[in-house]
């Protein structure tokens, strides 16, 4: 029997590893966002995938990999997104 299925939710396990409520908290909270998807309706929604904003995602690229290498995933990352769903493949495709 797992420590879960023993003390019947998560907060009770945190409860009895001793650890402070401040991050129990935390952690059950985190957990509640896993739970809020069973609660979403996707209903009426129509996804799509829109361009990337190249200046927004260079800047965040530029974190990892620097300014002048930002600037050239970021133009590869346009690219992909440009091929993205042109055709149709299979998961094996990939391997």
């Amino acid at each position: 029997m797992s420590e879960l299925q023993r003390h019947g939710d998560l907060a009770s396990v945190l409860k009895e590893r001793e650890i402070p409520p401040s991050v129990r908290s935390e952690y059950v909270t985190a957990r509640e966002g896993f739970d809020e998807a069973d609660y979403i309706s996707t209903e009426g929604i129509e996804p799509s995938l829109k361009a990337p904003i190249v200046p927004r995602l260079t800047r965040l690229l530029s974190v990892v990999y620097g300014d002048s290498r930002a600037s050239d995933h970021a133009q590869e990352f346009v690219g992909i997104w440009r091929e993205f769903g042109k055709s149709q493949s299979t998961l094996e495709s990939w391997l």
